[in-house]
């Protein structure tokens, strides 16, 4: 399935409304939900965090956390082999690349 039309970073959710944010523009959403998720995560309050993520898809919340959270590393995993190979081709070229396997 392609995301692409629906979202840049192929995010496949609808995302997280909160005060200030255009209803419409949906990468704002899914950027919202990703901070969300991190926020109530716990993982600020821990020496050397950690996530995994499951069912990630081509790992755009992988690359969402890595990319605000310096400190965080991530394993996002998936057994679709177009998301896997898609996920690595997204995530390899970032600077928080190292962070995310």
């Amino acid at each position: 399935m392609d995301y692409q039309p629906c979202s840049a970073n192929l995010n496949m959710h609808f995302g997280y409304c909160s005060k200030g944010l255009n209803p419409i523009c949906r990468e704002a959403l899914l950027s919202e939900m990703n901070q969300q998720e991190y926020q109530y995560s716990g993982l600020d309050d821990i020496n050397e965090p950690k996530e995994i993520d499951l069912g990630r898809g081509v790992g755009a919340t992988a690359r969402h956390c890595a990319e605000h959270h310096q400190s965080l590393k991530l394993d996002a995993i998936t057994i679709v082999p177009w998301q896997i190979k898609q996920a690595e081709a997204m995530t390899q070229a970032l600077p928080q690349a190292n962070r995310i396997r």
